[in-house]
């Protein structure tokens, strides 16, 4: 049901990410791997109350005209202090950047569950699909911001 979808491969460590290319060709992968990278680790445009100034928003402006916006508010806690609350405000980006897997179809349910610990802020994402299939993954969120 996921379909084939380009392989991103990492490069160069805090969380960047590349087109995989082997013999001049782009390598295809299976499944939700691509679609749950980008849906964690781009930037959603925030609105005004997150923050104040426009031009620091993040984010593809092309989101704010046709609604359909990707990625996640993960970057809006790069500069939070690591205590629950910021835990709790993380395990609901991630939930909401993922929703679309459910909204199109391509899962059944979507789990965030964040932890705090000495090295910062990590969340363990599981989705399941239509299948039964688990697909995990964890996302360290200070270790990928360099925060």
């Amino acid at each position: 049901m996921a379909g084939l979808d380009v392989k991103l491969i990492p490069i160069g460590g805090k969380g960047v990410l590349d087109l995989e290319v082997v013999d001049g060709e782009i390598t295809s992968v299976e499944g939700l791997q691509t679609s749950l990278d980008v849906s964690l680790l781009t930037d959603k445009r925030a609105s005004s109350p997150a923050v104040s100034d426009p031009l620091k928003a993040r984010g593809w402006i092309i989101d704010t005209i046709n609604g359909d916006e990707i990625g996640s508010h993960f970057w809006l806690l790069t500069q939070a202090r690591l205590d629950t609350t910021t835990i709790n405000q993380g395990e609901a980006f991630g939930a909401q950047a993922l929703q679309h897997f459910i909204d199109d179809g391509f899962a059944t349910e979507v789990k965030v569950e964040g932890t705090l610990s000495p090295q910062g802020a990590s969340f363990a994402i599981t989705i399941t699909t239509p299948f039964g299939e688990s697909i995990r993954k964890i996302v360290n969120l200070w270790e990928l911001t360099g925060g």
